[in-house]
């Protein structure tokens, strides 16, 4: 999945936001190198989503394995040296934001969760049934993954 929105003008002259997020960190490093010398004056927005390095260790950490610390050091450096050429980092927590800045101090970094609003007008829990659940399950220990396990054998149980 990849999300590229250019705004303003495509002109190599204008200044324009870049603003990209893709799953695969290697097509994101690429993107921005090819935006930089297409677009010079591009202003390029790194949407993090996630802090890959801190959720793989976190993930080591809850099933009781350890994590080379050579590995994670080498996620950690490709993960930052990304989010050096962006302009702006986005994040979703004040966690996220300290962990960006403790590696990459002077960054432009950005919170911006997933802000939702309200339904005043939502239905009582008594008159709803079913459930839809929107999420990537492709990796068995995804996050999405997790949420749903404990989902099923925990609460619904």
């Amino acid at each position: 999945m990849a999300t590229l929105i250019l705004k303003h003008s495509l002109k190599k002259d204008k200044a324009f936001t870049i603003r990209s997020w893709f799953a695969n960190r290697t097509m994101q490093s690429q993107c921005f190198g090819a935006c930089e010398n297409i677009f010079p004056k591009a202003h390029l927005i790194y949407d993090t989503e996630a802090i890959i390095f801190q959720r793989e260790l976190d993930r080591a950490l809850i099933e009781g394995k350890s994590i080379a610390p050579d590995h994670l050091a080498d996620l950690k450096n490709r993960e930052f040296a990304i989010m050096k050429q962006a302009d702006t980092v986005l994040v979703v927590s004040e966690a996220d934001r300290k962990t960006v800045l403790e590696g990459l101090q002077g960054k432009r970094v950005a919170i911006y969760g997933h802000p939702m609003e309200a339904n005043e007008n939502a239905p009582g829990y008594e008159s709803r049934k079913n459930l839809l659940f929107v999420g990537g399950l492709t990796d068995a220990h995804a996050p999405n993954v997790d949420a749903l396990e404990l989902l099923f054998k925990r609460i619904m149980a």
